[in-house]
């Protein structure tokens, strides 16, 4: 080999070029390796297809797949990660159907995360109070949830404490 020159056509394309003694040329060019997502040459235009798949229905994994055999890829990998499918879906906050948030409602009982809007507050007041143990109300252990009575004397007994009218809730 007498001269070996890399070419950087793109931000993840590049071309090699090997001459050999006596003259013969090898010649390759493709994708490398990026440090972002927006690097990648035709992201707009998979953002675009993967919005179409995943309106579809289809799994993030499927959603990998097809985007690879498209010709697309992930910004450290050949193809498209799953991960990259999601990070893209998540980023226009578009959550699966079938893997939604958890549900948030409880019988007879209100979620801080529900009550803290309903009173123009932040949660993280609440779990203060909570946690100095100035709200003493249940707590609903297989979601995790802090939980007071959804009675209309909840709200307001909420409001008291806030306004500085009261000490202490017990729920």
């Amino acid at each position: 080999m007498e001269q070996v020159v890399l070419d950087r056509q793109g931000p993840d394309t590049s071309a090699t070029r090997m001459v050999w003694r006596g003259g013969a040329v090898s010649a390759r060019a493709g994708p490398g390796p990026v440090g972002t997502l927006r690097a990648v040459t035709g992201c707009a235009q998979m953002e675009a297809q993967l919005g179409r798949l995943e309106a579809q229905g289809h799994a993030d994994e499927a959603i990998a797949e097809r985007l690879t055999s498209q010709g697309f890829r992930s910004p450290q990998r050949p193809r498209v990660l799953a991960s990259t499918g999601q990070t893209l879906r998540l980023r226009h906050g578009r959550l699966h159907r079938d893997r939604g948030p958890r549900p948030r409602r409880v019988p007879g009982g209100l979620p801080v995360s529900q009550l803290a809007p309903a009173l123009g507050g932040k949660a993280h007041w609440m779990y203060h109070l909570i946690s100095r143990g100035r709200i003493i109300g249940g707590r609903e252990e297989a979601r995790g949830l802090s939980l007071c009575p959804d009675r209309p004397e909840t709200l307001e007994a909420w409001r008291q404490l806030r306004d500085g009218q009261g000490t202490e809730l017990r729920g």
